[in-house]
């Protein structure tokens, strides 16, 4: 039935294969009138029942013939409308006897040829209304006489359920299968019994794998890209296809494990010699004598290998000849004189290896690849295609990236789709932005406005004049992702950009006024320009959009991302994908004319990226005595010179030209000149920084001749006495010195000439460090270079600094800096860049992770001064210790502008709760807080911008009035803090639980002295009220231990010496070899009575505070238990256990504090109600009652007893009825529920190591 689907569609068959894929189809053939202009549109009938759990879901089966030839991208948003309008009028009249409403449909849209697009429509209905912003759109493209796998094998099976349904036009399903192989495929060409080896060091012969993965990671991006346009018929199905490879190449065979014939003569010279060569320049290099092929040496455009061709050379040149040239970089060989990458060379020594099998046998890449159907069209959430669509290419390579990170291949081993951020955290990220950044360009639109063009409903008319604001202010807008992996966020706001000018400007008359009047206005400055470059720079742009070859997107995304977008990451694999998908997406808007060879069958070749997306370390900047060398005596800047400013000038528009240049030659040119030009800017901030500041000196000298002339005043001597005490020195037994008054003589003028002097010896340091401004030279020189050096070209380096002026030449900033930092400790890091980031980051503290760097970076370095910043991070960010002075910088600047709570179903390899702090240079007065664990059902709520002050600038992510209220109780100003009464301090550390810790047999066999063994608890040894254990024990030793008085524990901890050696106070000489790592004050630790606290809690349990007594036993405590030791006698301590153990502290830590860890730092400043003697005594007694209930009987039950110490802790804060609703409600749910639907996939080329951590001294 399938088959004839396929084969003849039409509203018959239809409704036959409905009838046999479900078991209650009820056919009712009948045409229904339309307003979309389809010549027919047809009920085919009704699925009456389709469970789904306990509800039905019935569905609308419909037939619509559109006429004209469909495609993938034709009529998407008509058909779209169409489906949503019909399932509405099926709510309004569902046929009798059919349970349920009809918010989901079938339709198939068809034209003459057959072809077909099969789309699932599912919504939401409130009462019997659709609710049009929630609808989504699954659909599968179905063409005559293709392959059109993917459909044979999902619809294949029956659908007994609405399950069944969604699984087969389930998109992430799709992925992840493929991911899968993928993987496999990638690890199995790692082997070593695989043979792939690529040429690296030719200085040695055993250095073919050394980087091997970065290899294969770029060949599957180069053989994905070609499978995605193979979808425009741009590429020869004959090269893929064994049997016709057979008689193209001498001896074939795809199973072979030795041949490795199809890597070198087919996609190498696809690559190399095809893509990346104008059709007219096509041709193969010289295969003959040394001195015969020195001519064509190291040109890498012309074809190789023709001797293991079964055809003659021009037979090879036609085969290719329908290939376009696309020019971008992707193609370009990466080879060098002696540094051979790619291996595309005649000499043996040089070529690359990969075996044919790797392609052809069952597991083989093109095998792999011919299996699945493939789309040029970027899915939406909302409306996607049940095919690999560009935005695979993030999830592959996210992952593949992390497999090749050394620090993240486990985690890739274990997980698909564990790296890359799920497009819907995208979208709603850039909407954001976008809004607040159009909000802030055109106040002049409000904000539901902006949201609306956003959307996908009809936006309300515009006037012009404010669509032509809007539409220059997307023109102006400068975005960074500064650790932009495969290009999610990039991509993501592409998008998005395209989606605002459609809706602003359909017809592309205001964007194409726009970029013409900037490149007008460019040209009249491009000093360098001839006439002739300027009227070709204005002919490309009308070429581009022309809609008669480009889709009207195309004009839109090519000057979106040569103005707008800029990516930054380390890894320069990371940084080709990226590229690789602005490439994608500007092939599917062009229309290929296949009859034109002359003009490249109408293919406008690709822009080269290498200046929008570049290899760096975001995190380093220019050192600071660079950019000080630089500063001129009024404060200003040495680099405002006329003739640095006209270089500069030069050179962003030679970068301009390379992003537009088309032919080899003319990016040789543009690279030449740029290497140029950063030489000569780079001679001339040397000459400026190196020369002494005439003015600076005169200014100075004139001040030292001032000073000199106000010394001379006081050059005289002038006594004068004056009376000093002093204490007397009196008897051993003198309760109070009697003071001693006596008379002295002081020159009076003394003091103002040491003044003086002091200032002509600084004024005198600062003349003659401007006149050694040449003998510095060198430390200048040296930062000078590094900059000049930084080549954007050089595909295979990652520059170690990152500076947006010089690489993207932005002055003041970006407006938009959004993405998904690393997730990686700066413990973790090498040394020196560790204490880079210390000495360099201002907000750098504790167990810090680099996400908050990027903060950081971002807020001061990269943002403009009404920037916005969006980072996906970790939720530790709001409320750990280590992140205090960021939540500092950015809450006492008002710079916060929403919190979204995601929770801990995001990535799967990262079970990290995440959020995404939204950040508003300009300042905001209010916070929206976003709870979002339900990420389709979000509730959100505002907070005033000072809102966090009560709580130390910790950050919730609830905000409803009535919880509020609780905390404004809690935290009122007349409470006193734990730690004012009590010490606070988290328990010990050892270092190596195995040296002490010893087990009971163990101390017995070694006969351990008794006098350093101590009662040790874990944080699992104590509940609630009681304490289950106290059989461990911990040899305890200090810096102050005389360990040869302990010849038994000495001789059991020398084993242990090497290791205990290493640890990393040891190595700073804090500890001696055998000291306890954190071993805390011993006086504390012996202390009784003594509150103990769990430090580490299950996070499914709903408590969130467990606390007991140490009465009078003087246990110890490893880092999993906080001890809360008096002060004094006074302290209250009965009391304060029972006002932790109460339900409000409970609903405290639940909801303000979502740490699975409590931070011994917020149990310092809990806030304790001050009590009168008898509620102080009341407590006491109730928290003495349940620990001798439960000393007595563990199982004994006190919930009577706790509920009258929650009585009175609730009066003691001053709760109504109404708030104490609101914490019993709380505190008895579990933890919010997951998010309903998980999204399957992640971000980060980082390892997602524990970063929740805080430092272990935290006394």
């Amino acid at each position: 039935m399938i088959e004839d689907l396929i084969a003849d569609f039409s509203p018959e068959a239809f409704g036959e294969w409905c009838r046999e894929k479900f078991d209650r189809f009820t056919a009712d053939p009948h045409d229904v009138p339309n307003e979309e202009g389809f010549p027919q549109a047809r009920v085919v009938g009704y699925v009456n029942a389709l469970p789904d759990g306990e509800v039905n879901r019935p569905l609308l089966v419909m037939s619509v013939y559109a006429g004209q030839k469909i495609n993938e991208r034709s009529s998407r948003r008509k058909q779209y409308d169409f489906a949503r309008k019909q399932l509405q009028a099926a709510l309004d009249r569902p046929p009798a006897k059919v349970k349920g409403l009809f918010t989901q449909g079938l339709f198939a849209f068809h034209d003459k040829a057959g072809n077909f697009r099969l789309s699932l429509v599912s919504g939401r209905a409130d009462g019997k209304k659709l609710v049009y912003s929630d609808f989504k759109r699954q659909s599968f493209f179905v063409r005559t006489g293709q392959n059109n796998k993917t459909f044979r094998a999902r619809m294949e099976p029956a659908f007994g359920s609405y399950g069944d349904l969604g699984k087969a036009f389930s998109v992430e399903a799709l992925t992840k299968e493929f991911y899968n192989s993928l993987f496999a495929w990638y690890e199995r060409a790692m082997t070593p019994e695989s043979k792939v080896t690529f040429p690296n060091d030719l200085t040695r012969d055993d250095d073919d794998r050394t980087q091997l993965a970065e290899h294969l990671i770029r060949l599957i991006t180069r053989l994905m890209f070609i499978w995605f346009i193979r979808q425009k018929n741009l590429i020869p199905d004959t090269i893929f296809e064994p049997a016709e490879l057979k008689t193209l190449l001498k001896s074939f065979d795809p199973a072979s494990p030795k041949q490795d014939n199809y890597y070198r003569a087919i996609l190498q010279n696809l690559f190399f010699a095809t893509l990346n060569c104008e059709i007219k320049d096509r041709d193969f290099a010289k295969d003959g004598s040394f001195r015969e092929n020195k001519e064509h040496f190291g040109i890498k455009l012309l074809y190789r290998y023709g001797g293991e061709f079964a055809c003659p050379p021009d037979a090879v040149i036609k085969l290719f000849r329908g290939v376009p040239f696309l020019n971008g970089g992707l193609f370009e060989c990466l080879d060098k004189k002696t540094d051979y990458q790619d291996g595309f060379s005649r000499n043996p020594k040089c070529v690359a290896h990969i075996p044919n099998n790797l392609f052809f046998d069952d597991r083989g890449l093109i095998t792999l690849f011919s299996r699945y159907d493939f789309t040029v069209d970027e899915n939406d959430p909302n409306d996607s295609d049940v095919a690999l669509d560009p935005e695979l290419l993030g999830k592959v390579f996210e992952n593949l990236l992390g497999a090749y990170n050394p620090e993240t291949k486990e985690t890739a081993r274990k997980q698909s789709g564990s790296f890359y951020t799920p497009r819907e955290i995208v979208n709603y990220m850039v909407d954001e932005s976008l809004v607040a950044h159009l909000r802030t360009q055109v106040p002049e639109v409000e904000e539901p406005v902006v949201r609306q063009y956003l959307g996908v409903e009809e936006p309300p008319v515009l006037a012009a004049p404010l669509r032509r604001e809007l539409v220059k202010a997307l023109y102006h807008c400068r975005i960074l992702d500064p650790a932009c992996g495969s290009g999610a966020f990039p991509m993501g706001l592409l998008l998005k950009m395209v989606h605002l000018l459609q809706r602003l400007d359909p017809k592309n008359a205001l964007w194409h006024e726009v970029v013409m009047a900037e490149a007008e206005k460019a040209l009249a400055e491009a000093e360098s320009l001839g006439k002739e470059e300027k009227e070709q720079r204005r002919r490309r742009i009308t070429e581009s959009f022309d809609q008669s070859v480009n889709h009207p997107d195309y004009a839109r995304k090519l000057y979106l991302i040569e103005n707008c977008i800029f990516g930054v990451d380390i890894q320069p694999i990371a940084v080709q994908i990226a590229k690789l998908r602005a490439f994608i997406t500007l092939v599917c808007d062009q229309t290929p004319d296949l009859s034109d060879a002359d003009r490249n069958y109408r293919m406008l070749p690709l822009p080269n990226l290498e200046t929008k997306f570049v290899a760096a370390n975001t995190l380093i900047g220019l050192k600071a005595d660079f950019a000080e060398g630089l500063k001129t005596s009024d404060g200003g800047s040495r680099l405002d010179d006329p003739e640095l400013e006209r270089r500069r000038k030069e050179l962003d528009e030679t970068r301009h030209r390379h992003f537009r240049a088309r032919s080899a030659p003319e990016k040789n040119e543009c690279r030449r000149l740029d290497e140029e030009l950063r030489k000569k800017i780079k001679n001339r901030l040397v000459e400026i920084a190196c020369k002494p500041d005439a003015q600076k000196i005169a200014l100075y000298k004139a001040e030292i001749e001032k000073l000199r002339e106000k010394r001379k005043r006081v050059e005289r001597e002038e006594w004068k006495e004056v009376i000093q005490s002093r204490p007397q020195q009196g008897s051993l037994f003198d309760s109070e010195p009697t003071p001693v008054q006596t008379v002295m003589r002081v020159d009076a003028n003394k003091e103002e000439r040491d003044r003086i002097d002091d200032d002509i010896r600084r004024h005198t340091r600062v003349i003659e460090g401007e006149e050694n401004r040449t003998k510095s030279k060198s430390a200048f020189q040296h930062e000078a270079d590094r900059l000049a050096d930084w080549d954007p070209y050089n595909q295979n380096a990652s520059s170690p600094f990152f500076d947006p002026e010089w690489m993207f030449g932005s002055k003041d900033g970006f407006h938009i800096v959004i993405g998904n930092p690393p997730y990686l400790n700066v413990e973790l890091v090498a040394p020196a860049l560790k204490e880079y980031y210390q000495q360099n980051y201002t907000t750098c503290y504790k167990r810090y992770d680099v996400f908050g760097l990027f903060y950081e970076a971002a807020l001061t370095r990269l943002a403009a001064l009404n920037g916005k910043v969006s980072f996906i991070i970790p939720q530790q960010i709001a409320n750990n210790l280590s992140y205090k002075k960021l939540r500092d910088m950015i809450l006492q600047k008002a710079w916060l502008a929403e919190v979204l709570y995601l929770g801990d179903k995001v990535f799967e390899a990262a079970n990290n709760d995440v959020c995404v702090l939204a950040l508003d240079k300009s300042g905001r007065k209010t916070i929206r807080l976003v709870q979002a664990l339900n990420f389709e059902d979000r509730t959100t709520t505002e907070v005033p911008a000072d809102h966090f002050e009560r709580y130390g600038n910790v950050i919730s992510f609830s905000g409803d009035a009535g919880g509020e209220a609780v905390f404004a109780k809690v935290f009122a100003t007349d409470r006193w803090k734990i730690k004012e009464r009590f010490s606070v301090f988290q328990g010990i550390v050892t270092g190596n639980n195995a040296a002490f810790l010893p087990t009971a047999d163990q101390v017995r066999q070694a006969k351990i002295e008794g006098d350093l063994l101590h009662p040790v608890l874990l944080g699992r040894d104590f509940e609630k009220w009681m304490i289950r254990s106290t059989e461990r024990r911990i040899i305890y030793t200090n810096g102050d231990t005389d360990l040869k008085r302990y010849p038994n524990a000495e001789k059991w901890l020398i084993p242990f010496r090497p290791v205990l050696k290493e640890r990393r106070e040891c190595v700073k000489g804090v500890i001696p070899w055998f000291s306890l790592q954190w071993p805390r004050v011993q006086a504390e630790l012996d202390r009784v009575p003594k509150i103990l606290v769990q430090r580490t809690r299950n996070p499914r349990l709903a408590t969130r505070i467990v606390a007991t007594l140490d009465a009078d036993q003087g246990l110890y405590g490893m880092e999993s238990i906080i001890f809360l030791v008096p002060r004094d006698s006074n302290a209250p301590v009965r009391f304060l256990l029972a006002v932790l153990n109460s339900r409000l502290i409970n609903h405290l830590y639940a909801t303000k504090f979502l740490n699975v860890a409590v931070k011994a730092e917020y149990l310092k400043d809990t806030p304790i109600p001050a009590a009168e003697p008898r509620d102080e005594k009341a407590l006491d007694t109730l928290a003495r009652r349940i620990l001798e209930a439960k000393k007595s009987n563990p199982s004994a039950d006190t919930s009577t007893l706790e509920m009258e110490i929650d009585k009175i802790v609730y009066r003691l804060y001053g709760l109504t009825t109404e708030e104490i609703a609101i914490v019993e409600g709380q505190n008895a749910a579990k933890r919010p529920k997951p998010i309903a639907k998980p999204v399957k996939a992640a971000t980060g080329r980082q390892p997602r190591k524990s970063v929740l951590t805080d430092d272990p001294d935290l006394s």
